[in-house]
Order: structure tokens, then sequence, then C-alpha cells
């Protein structure tokens, strides 16, 4: 798939896109409204338990960034394709990552919620916008795969379902290359950049 192809399906994609910001968005307000806290705290420290275990050993940031790009780059190949499953899979993604970010901001005040947002923002940008992407890709497969089943008995629909599905799955191969691209910048500011903010005690 040419460039050119990539961006108009990304563009075609918009009322998606705004959906699964929107998610993201309420996932964040959830967060903060600290409905869920005995999910949020298991789910930190299980966060707080992997970090733990890249400060152990030689070539700690180096080990950090490897770990980094990995696990973002299987969550995000996972949003996309557990789409499949009627797009249930990349809401629940796109919900607890939002309730991540709104619940820590809940449970911050003053200078350390501003430490939040300096540690978050910079590569965040870059790691929430790929977030945001794939979650509008998976979204978009789990209404194929339902429009796929619903079109099984009527031949003629069932074959521009089809075509649509073919066009989407060729789509998701270059996807996933800008998605990397996008979390390779987010991983390499988080781990250069994000620190040395944090150190400027802003």
């Amino acid at each position: 798939m040419k460039p050119k192809d990539l961006i108009m399906q990304i563009t075609g994609l918009k009322k998606y896109i705004a959906i699964s910001a929107f998610i993201f968005i309420l996932g964040i307000v959830l967060g903060y409204l600290n409905l869920y806290e005995g999910l949020m705290e298991s789910t930190l420290n299980n966060m707080k338990e992997l970090v733990k275990s890249m400060d152990k050993g030689n070539n700690q940031g180096l080990r950090l960034f490897g770990f980094i790009i990995l696990n973002n780059l299987i969550t995000i190949v996972l949003i996309i394709f557990s789409g499949a499953l009627f797009a249930f899979i990349p809401i629940y993604f796109l919900i607890m990552n939002g309730m991540i970010i709104g619940y820590l901001a809940g449970h911050l005040e003053g200078e350390t919620r501003l430490s939040l947002v300096v540690g978050i923002l910079p590569h965040g940008i870059f790691e929430l916008t790929a977030v945001v992407l794939a979650g509008a890709f998976g979204i978009r497969f789990g209404f194929l795969m339902i429009d796929l089943v619903i079109s099984l008995p009527i031949a003629k629909a069932r074959e521009k379902v089809w075509i649509k599905f073919k066009v989407f799955i060729r789509s998701t191969i270059p996807l996933i290359g800008v998605l990397f691209v996008l979390l390779l910048i987010a991983a390499v500011i988080e781990v250069t950049v994000t620190p040395w903010l944090l150190g400027l005690n802003l």
C-alpha cells in the first residue's frame, strides 16, 4: 500500500478516530472520579513491579527503552487485531489507558500534578496518538466484522463488505509501521527528555 493510500484510509476513519478519542477521554474521567480504585491500584502495582525489574543489572536505560518499545508495540497490535472480536477489546484498552492517567491526576496535587503533566506530555503526544489511532482501527475492524456477519446470507452485500475488509487488512501493515515510528519517538523521549525535565523540579 502506498503512503498516499494509507493517509486516505486514515482520513476516511475520522468518525472512528473521534470515537476512539472520546472513549479514551471517558476513561480519563472515570479514573479521575476514582470509581474503580481497587482495579487501578492493582494495575499500577503491577506496572511498578515491571519497572523495578528493569532497574536490576547493567544497561538499565537500554533495557527500559527496549521494554517500553516492545510492550507498547504488542499493545498496539493487540488493540488493532483484537477488534475482530467486535471491538470489545480495543474499547477496553482505551478505557483502561485513560483511567490510569485520570486516576493518577486525581490523586496528585500541586507540584506533583505538574510533575505528572511534565512526565507524560512530551512522550504522550506521540504515544497517545498511536493508541488512539490503533483504537480507531480496532473499532473499525469490529464494525467490519459485524457487517461481514450480517452480509453472509446476501451474496452482493457480502462481496462489497469483503472488498472493504481486504482493503482494511492491507492497510494494517503500513499502519503498524507508522505507529511503530510514533512509539519509537515516544520511547526515546521517555528515557531521555522526560527524566531530564523531571530533574528540573518544575
